[in-house]
């Protein structure tokens, strides 16, 4: 007999650009997040009814929409603010997971003087990553937070 087993579903590289203003200095940092979706969707296989799954490009646009609005001051905090969204949200979703990675911005100087800052993902390698990985399953939800060296 055929059986249906657990899956899950997705959207990643979702790009978000950060901006920290400070006076007549802005620091950029680069969050790159991918989202995972588990749960009750076996409609979607069994009979062809797809109104249970979120369409990737709708969790790409809540990725943007909370950023916007978000208070989250850290990758952590707004992993755990996405995870949350997604499954009290979305009663056909038992699971989100949440991984995002911050590449941080670097200086750029023109004739001498900073005038802004900016990203250089080639060049990047040899600075430290930060990742965040978080998860929601209903009422429990856990964070692991990473540095790369390399």
């Amino acid at each position: 007999m055929i059986r249906l087993g657990e899956n899950r579903y997705g959207k990643s590289r979702v790009r978000l650009v950060r901006v920290k203003r400070a006076g007549d200095r802005h620091d950029l940092d680069e969050w790159t997040v991918e989202v995972l979706l588990g749960g009750d969707f076996s409609s979607c296989f069994a009979e062809g009814d797809n109104s249970k799954i979120l369409p990737t490009d709708t969790m790409k646009n809540t990725v943007y929409s909370l950023a916007r609005t978000s208070s989250a001051r850290c990758i952590e905090d707004f992993a755990k603010e996405l995870t949350a969204f997604f499954v009290n949200r979305n009663p056909q979703v038992t699971s989100a997971e949440v991984n995002i990675q911050n590449l941080p911005g670097s200086a750029c100087s023109a004739e001498g003087m900073l005038r802004a800052r900016r990203l250089f993902n080639r060049a990047a390698n040899s600075r430290p990553r930060r990742s965040a990985e978080g998860a929601t399953v209903r009422s429990k939800s856990w964070l692991v937070s990473m540095i790369s060296l390399s």
